[in-house]
């Protein structure tokens, strides 16, 4: 057997993601051409940058899905 790896992936309510929008300080969620970011880091802030969302962050089904191809998903 090859070795274990043990790592994790993050799904967020979508509660928690309405939290996240009204928030003004990071981390929170920024719009900017019809497209949410997750903000969490301050040079994200100061770029303007940050991680899209999809629905792999708050879908379970997408996130199983994303995380498959690697045989992570067990």
């Amino acid at each position: 057997m090859g070795p274990l790896v043990d790592a994790h992936s993050h799904i967020y309510p979508r509660t928690y993601l309405d939290l996240l929008r009204a928030r003004t300080s990071i981390p929170r969620i920024a719009s900017r051409d019809g497209t949410d970011y997750f903000v969490i880091f301050p040079e994200e802030e100061a770029s303007g940058g940050g991680r899209p969302i999809d629905a792999s962050y708050y879908e379970l089904d997408e996130k199983l899905a994303t995380l498959e191809p690697a045989g992570s998903a067990h």
